[in-house]
């Protein structure tokens, strides 16, 4: 399996995979439990909010998007109040699953792999990648923990915006640096794969600081959507 250098990792650790979108690299990096979900999904400005159920229809995806990863499934797609319309990927091999908003998404067309999906904003300047690995055991004996994972996504360099943690979860959201000025949403996830007791799954959310108020009610239905599925 190849892998692409994890955010920040001082072992050059290889985790999740590697995406060269036109103008940036990207660098996917990315457990919701039911008593974590919430506290991930809040953002740093935003108000509470109250989440409505709205009614879901069965939709087949379109024939190009569909090249773009055999795990990719849209078994769900409704109307939410933000304006977005959000569609579900469920990776069967990693045991996770999201839900994005696909009116600004799409799967990025070169990206293969069973690991995880990349997906281009509309707009050139959103992206969103989504990654899973079994943490590598190190020659040592050493495997890479959650904690050291936390660490090394706090140390890019970005002004921390909020950070949250729990046993086997952590978000941290961080405003830009010099070299690029976009803002970044990260959660990271440890739980099993098919084949695996324990594998880290990581969504990374990347896009214009002018847009970061526009965005909190969709990167909050988008973290709470992203936990390990059965």
């Amino acid at each position: 399996m190849k892998h692409s250098r994890f955010i920040g990792a001082s072992r050059s650790v290889l985790l999740v995979p590697l995406v060269i979108a036109p103008v940036v690299m990207l660098e996917a990096s990315i457990n919701c439990t039911a008593q974590s979900a919430r506290s991930a999904a809040k953002t740093e400005n935003s108000n509470p909010r109250t989440e409505q159920s709205a009614p879901t229809r069965a939709i087949q995806p379109a024939p190009a998007k569909a090249a773009a990863t055999a795990d990719l499934s849209r078994a769900a797609s409704s109307s939410v109040p933000d304006g977005h319309r959000y569609v579900l990927y469920k990776n069967e091999p990693f045991k996770y699953s999201i839900e994005y908003a696909a009116d600004l998404l799409i799967p990025y067309k070169n990206y293969k792999g069973t690991e995880g999906i990349t997906l281009d904003g509309v707009d050139k300047q959103t992206f969103m990648c989504l990654g899973a690995e079994v943490p590598l055991h190190f020659d040592d004996g050493h495997v890479l923990s959650l904690d050291e994972v936390y660490r090394n996504t706090m140390g890019e360099g970005g002004k921390v915006l909020k950070t949250e943690k729990g046993k086997d979860w952590f978000v941290v959201s961080m405003a830009g640096t010099a070299n690029d000025p976009r803002y970044t949403y990260v959660k990271v996830i440890f739980g099993r794969s098919r084949t695996e007791p324990l594998v880290m799954k990581s969504f990374r959310f990347t896009y214009p600081a002018a847009k970061h108020a526009a965005y909190q009610s969709m990167i909050g239905r988008m973290s709470d959507s992203f936990c390990n599925s059965k």
